[in-house]
């Protein structure tokens, strides 16, 4: 059987085809994931910031002024109410005694929670100079803390060899010094400066504190119980005997 031209064409432009079709499907597909990606996959969330952390940005924008006497002094009566993790809090600076007057309700609420509340006090009411930037003072702290121990450690390197007589104070003298190094380790990292906090009491106490007492009110006379007052006036006036002015005069009268 002789094969013509046509019929060697003919597989060609079925490749062709289902080519294109391969292509169109293929294109298809692809478009629809990149927009269903791009489009309808949820936004990713931001990390939610630590309470503690919530306030210090701003805390260090604010310019440092200096308070004079009545303005540190009106803080007292100037309160902030702020919800925190552990409960409400209420703050105010107390210049008598140089701290953070508080109170709240949850009395094993943690330091930073505070610190970071009168951060905010601070920012809202402009008093920067009042606020200890705790997070400075720990990071002085540690640098303090780190620059002892390189000198510690430069002068365990220049101490003398010990001679072989000297060999149990050499131990025992080794055994303190491990001793002090780990207590070093274990002990915390103190800061010169920190914002002192003073629990005033709890939130309802401070509530009361703040509603007004109540005055005694002026006893006010209507009309009709004014009405009823003078009649019995009148009907206890003839019962009042005569002074004696009155006497003297009616004898007056007589004569």
């Amino acid at each position: 059987m002789n094969c013509t031209n046509e019929d060697m064409d003919s597989p060609g432009r079925l490749d062709v085809f289902f080519t294109s079709i391969g292509i169109l499907v293929t294109g298809f597909f692809v478009g629809f994931v990149a927009v269903a990606t791009l489009v309808y996959s949820p936004p990713k969330k931001e990390p939610k910031i630590p309470y503690e952390q919530q306030f210090y940005d701003d805390f260090c924008e604010l310019i440092d002024r200096e308070l004079d006497d009545d303005e540190t002094a009106k803080l007292k009566e100037t309160y902030l109410r702020e919800t925190t993790p552990n409960g409400d809090v209420i703050i105010c600076y107390n210049k008598d005694h140089d701290s953070f007057d508080v109170w709240h309700d949850d009395r094993n609420i943690p330091f930073m929670i505070l610190d970071a509340v009168a951060q905010q006090y601070a920012i809202k009411h402009d008093a920067k100079s009042i606020c200890v930037n705790y997070k400075e003072e720990y990071e002085l702290a540690i640098l303090k803390m780190k620059s002892m121990q390189e000198s510690n450690d430069d002068s365990k390197e220049e101490e003398p060899v010990v001679k072989k007589e000297d060999d149990v104070f050499a131990t025992f003298k080794s055994y303190n010094t491990a001793s002090e190094k780990g207590k070093s380790t274990v002990n915390k990292i103190i800061t010169e400066k920190c914002n002192h906090f003073r629990r005033v009491g709890n939130i309802k106490e401070w509530e009361d504190k703040q509603e007004p007492s109540e005055e005694p009110k002026e006893a006010k006379m209507s009309y009709d119980e004014f009405k009823v007052f003078m009649q019995m006036c009148q009907q206890l006036k003839p019962l009042i005997p005569p002074s004696d002015d009155d006497d003297s005069e009616g004898e007056k009268k007589e004569k």
